[in-house]
């Protein structure tokens, strides 16, 4: 008796509004819990067969023709495929891919610098040019999935500083061994900017007021957010050509 007592008066106890609130907070409580937020993930774009050209001019000076002022320009290109997973998305701006997807991934990677070179040791077999100045670095990206508008093309970039160094080996008169590192970074209240190459090519001398290189290049460049954008990191090597004209 006690029993059915206590359950008639639970049931008077609750009523139909409280089910009602009841019921409300458990279908909250069941789809907040479901709710995700997909998290930004890096673009990475890493390519064993990039392509990459560069030109550069040089103005010597000097009674020993050892300083100079050097404007040099390279370009970089190379794709991947990326799978993104769920849960994840990559995010430049206002464009937006969320996972699961697989990308193919493109990057264009430009600079323009002018700057002081200087000439070590110009009348030894082994000789080496370091270099020091400002430019510009800009980074030409695509991301593309297989869903109708999954495509995020995106052109960033802005002012660098650049050093290098580029030792050069001597092998007959218009004949030689070359080899190039250059460092360029821009660090702001904006995205971060840095760009490592490595050049090493077999450089022709025609004539003397032109130099033709063909040889291989690797290339380490990344972009870092602040925001909730996708930060960038690029990897390439590959075949190269340049050419150098000497004033």
């Amino acid at each position: 008796m006690d029993l059915i007592a206590s359950h008639a008066a639970l049931r008077r106890r609750t009523s139909p509004e409280s089910l009602a609130w009841l019921l409300l907070l458990c279908v909250l409580g069941l789809t907040g819990g479901c709710h995700v937020t997909n998290k930004a993930v890096p673009i990475d774009i890493s390519d064993n067969g990039a392509s990459a050209f560069d030109a550069r001019s040089i103005w010597r000076f000097g009674p020993r023709q050892d300083h100079g002022v050097e404007v040099d320009y390279a370009q970089h290109r190379g794709s991947s495929t990326s799978l993104l997973g769920t849960g994840s998305r990559v995010m430049l701006g206002s464009a937006v891919i969320d996972g699961p997807e697989t990308l193919h991934n493109e990057a264009t990677v430009r600079s323009l610098h002018v700057a002081y070179n200087y000439l070590i040791a110009p009348s030894n077999p082994v000789e080496a040019e370091a270099f020091a100045g400002v430019g510009r670095m800009e980074f030409k990206l695509l991301a593309q999935g297989s869903a109708p508008g999954a495509r995020i093309s995106r052109t960033l970039g802005g002012g660098i500083g650049v050093i290098g160094i580029g030792p050069r080996w001597k092998l007959r008169e218009q004949l030689a061994l070359e080899g190039r590192l250059t460092l360029m970074g821009r660090a702001s209240n904006g995205p971060d900017y840095e760009k490592q190459s490595i050049d090493l090519a077999l450089a022709y001398r025609p004539v003397k007021q032109m130099t033709l290189r063909a040889g291989y290049s690797w290339l380490k460049a990344t972009v870092e957010h602040e925001t909730d954008d996708s930060d960038v990191s690029i990897k390439l090597r590959g075949p190269f050509l340049g050419v150098t004209l000497n004033f």
